[in-house]
This record gives C-alpha cells, structure tokens and sequence, in this order.
C-alpha cells in the first residue's frame, strides 16, 4: 500500500513547506549498484522515501534534488547514477542539443563528431549503457567522456572539450562524491599530458559580467572555483589542484592573500602533487596495481600503478573562509576512502571579495591537453580515449565519517 505523507520541514534538509514524499516499503534491491546509506528519520524507519514529483529528479524549492527511489542522506542535495536517464549524446561538434534530464548546462568544442559526417568517431560526452565495461556496477548507465588527440599546435595545444553542469543552491561547503574509471591502457607511463576532470564554482549568473556560463579568467563569472586535474609528467601521474579567488578581476590566481603552508607550492593557482611524497602521511598507502602491495613515499608512480582500468571514488569538500581574505577556507581530497589531500587556510575569497560568492555550480569534463596520438591518418579509435563517471553525489556540508 502506497501512502503519501504532508511534511513540514524534512529532517537533517532545508526546510520546505508541505514536501509530498511517497513511502514504499523497503526491499532487497536487484540492482548491482548500491544506495546510497540511508539516514532515516524516526518515523520513517524501515521505509525508503522517493521524492513524487513531475519527473524523476525535480528540484524541490530550490533546495534539495534526487533521483525517486534514492535513500536521503544528511546533507545530499543531488544524486545522479543515470540509469533512468535516457540514452543521450552531444549533437554535433559544436551541438550540445538538448540536456540530460536535471543538468543544466553544458558545451562541446569537438574536432569530429558521428553526425558531421565522421562516422567512427564517438561524440565528447555520451550517456549510455551499450558497454557494461564504462559502467559501475556492470550494469545500468554512466556518464562517458571522450578525448579526442590530433596535431595540433593551436589553442595552447589543447584539443577536445566536453562539459556538463549541475546548479545547486547558495551553500558555504560542498563536498562532492563519484565514481571515475579510465578505460584499460588510458595513459601508458611514457605519456603526457592533462585533462579537466571536475570543478566547483560561484557562478555569478546570465546577469551579471559577460553572461556567460563558461566564461573564466579575469575577466570572467567563475569565481571562486576549484578544478580537480588529472595529469601525467616525467615525474609521475599527478593530482592537479587549481584554486580561483574572488574577486575575479584581481585576485583570480588567489594572491591576495596566497594560500599558505601547501604542500607543493602553488603558482598562479596551480598546485601539482604526486601520489607519493606529497599526500598526507597519516593517510594509509595507495594500493599498486601494477605491481602488488602499497606505493610508498618515495618513488615516482604512473596512472597505470594509481588510476588503472578499475573503479574510484573521488571526494572533494571545499568550504568558503569565514570572512573576505582570512586564510581559513578549506579544501581536501580523497581517492578510495583515504584522504591524501587537507588544505584548511585557503582565501577562497581574497581581500576585497565578495562573501556573497558562494559555491552553486559543480561541472564534469572540460578541456584536455593530451596528445596521445597525432597521426592525423590514424583511425578514430587510436585517437579516442574515455573516462567515466557514475553515483555522483553533492552534498552541502562533510558527510558524516569523514
């Protein structure tokens, strides 16, 4: 029997007058991916609420977003594991065409595309299901980006570009959580290269500066923002932190005041870590995947030892200083549960800044600067790279545990 329950204010959410919630009865789930924990409320113990709305992920007065039959969880706002998405691909190039249901922006600047004539290739950002390979679990969908590797020297050698974005509600904190893979062989250990992976932002809206949505630097409306990069150098796969203050005009490579006492030194907002001497040493290891065992501190590491052709979960929080130019904002980081990252003195917003800046904006993919293959005479699939991306979740404060 299906009930339906009037409630005032959701327990552990921003209120929200008369939420209609559908109570179902609990039962063991057939699917291969797992829930989320469940966080009920007393009187809710023992059921699973799904959100009734006009479609499966609606934005309940702007406060909170998940997909139905999604167990709530303090703090969650947003849940995505796409598997009740549609099949769904860019159009074009330049097309992004029509978005997935519940994101709200997005852009591609591809060099070929299937449907401009380059019928082996595969468009910048798909989701899809058809290989039970880029989806965690086996089974279901997930969101899949693709490289694209020419010679090209224009642009500052960067090349494909593929981006899609959720909007989230004014918070303080945002910790962000997925599931990433790159498929087998993505980066053997003589490659080089870069790619944006994942970012949180202020973004000032269509109003305000230029208007637009993917307008950065300076002069831009992205401010402050984080950007978590995948790289890989003559010294090892790296974990690429950028950081972008406010005020945007003056202080976009978060100068005034620097963030202090990091790890690596950072310059013009760029901090380039490995995975060994640089992580946290309360941390546990990093398992190898190559070799077997834990890497140490001391050696040089490649994708192939940290990243692979497995599953990772990835965690980001971020939370804004507590007044314009204090150094006492927060970043971290963690892979697989460990955290190898803890920055608690970060200026998000610099002397002068606006503290009305805060992080409303999470995006996927973005440009890459990876040039794997310029044999331009090459098929498209020895051009071609993914990663994927599955069980994203956002939540507007730390999960409790971590």
């Amino acid at each position: 029997m299906t009930k339906i329950f009037p409630i005032a204010v959701l327990k552990n959410f921003l209120t929200i007058s008369l939420l209609t919630l559908t109570m179902s009865a609990c039962k063991e789930s057939s699917e291969s991916k797992p829930d989320p924990v469940i966080d009920n409320p007393p009187q809710l113990a023992n059921h699973v609420p799904t959100i009734t709305a006009t479609n499966k992920n609606t934005l309940l007065g702007s406060a909170i977003t998940l997909s139905l039959n999604i167990p709530l969880e303090k703090g969650l706002i947003f849940y995505e594991n796409f598997d009740s998405q549609p099949d769904w691909a860019t159009l074009g190039r330049n097309t992004v065409g029509d978005l997935p249901t519940n994101w709200d922006a997005g852009r591609t600047d591809e060099n070929w595309h299937p449907n401009d004539g380059d019928l082996t290739s595969m468009p910048s950002m798909l989701i899809s299901g058809n290989n039970s390979d880029q989806v965690y679990g086996g089974t279901g969908k997930s969101f899949i980006t693709y490289l694209e590797s020419y010679n090209d020297t224009s642009n500052n050698g960067y090349t494909s570009d593929g981006i899609i974005t959720k909007d989230i509600p004014d918070s303080n904190e945002v910790y962000l959580e997925f599931k990433i893979k790159f498929q087998p062989g993505f980066a053997a250990d003589f490659e080089r290269g870069g790619i944006k992976v994942a970012r949180i932002s202020h973004w000032d809206g269509p109003d305000s500066g230029t208007g637009k949505r993917y307008s950065y630097f300076k002069g831009g409306n992205n401010a402050p923002m984080y950007i978590f990069d995948w790289g890989q150098s003559d010294y090892g796969v790296r974990q690429h932190h950028a950081f972008r203050c406010d005020n945007q005009l003056t202080n976009y490579y978060c100068i005034a005041p620097e963030i202090p006492d990091s790890p690596r030194q950072i310059v013009t907002g760029e901090m380039s870590a490995n995975y060994s001497t640089h992580v946290e040493r309360e941390a546990p290891s990093i398992p190898d995947l190559v070799n077997g065992g834990l890497l140490n501190y001391t050696d040089t590491y490649y994708h192939s030892q940290v990243w692979g052709d497995i599953w990772h979960t990835v965690g980001i929080h971020v939370k804004l200083n507590s007044a314009a130019g204090v150094t006492d904002g927060v970043y971290q980081y963690w892979l697989d549960g460990r955290r190898l990252m803890s920055l608690v003195n970060v200026p998000w917003i610099g002397t002068g800044g606006d503290m009305n800046a805060k992080w409303n904006s999470v995006s996927f993919g973005g440009n890459d600067r990876f040039h794997f293959n310029e044999d331009d005479t090459a098929p498209y699939s020895a051009r071609e790279r993914w990663y994927a991306f599955d069980d994203i979740k956002i939540y507007d404060r730390l999960p409790e545990g971590l």
